[in-house]
């Protein structure tokens, strides 16, 4: 909480899911060793955050193929999975519609999880990335 302000918003999560008819989980700290065994455990991932740093949990679950949704908050653009508008209701109408269309179309879900993962790839993976490690360590 900063200034009042719940940049989490996990609240939304509930509200988003009830009566959906799909099992929430909410997320608690694991050690990094563990993610690619949590993300296989998964079906999509729900960001709630208005606010990021990085997001890196939405980088992770896309790379992972499974489905993200999300508002514009760190990196998460929409590329990578579902976007949401940001207001609270908004999201909470726009991740229900995904989430539903998902559930009801196996085949829009995994060109979704297909369309995030291969961005995610083109996009995150270590050979993209390391030229500006290098330049920041000036190695």
């Amino acid at each position: 909480m900063s200034n009042g302000s719940d940049f989490k918003r996990g609240y939304l999560a509930p509200r988003v899911t009830e009566g959906l008819g799909l099992d929430y989980v909410m997320h608690e700290f694991m050690y990094h060793l563990c993610m690619p065994g949590y993300y296989r455990t998964m079906d999509s991932l729900l960001v709630t955050s208005s606010y990021e740093g990085c997001g890196l949990p939405a980088m992770e679950a896309a790379a992972a193929g499974r489905l993200v949704v999300g508002a514009a908050a760190g990196y998460f653009t929409g590329d990578s999975g579902f976007l949401c508008r940001t207001p609270d209701d908004e999201f909470v109408e726009d991740a229900r519609g995904i989430l539903t269309l998902c559930k009801n179309s196996p085949e829009t879900y995994r060109s979704i999880c297909e369309k995030g993962q291969q961005y995610a790839r083109d996009n995150y993976d270590w050979e993209h990335t390391v030229d500006g490690w290098i330049e920041l360590f000036g190695c």
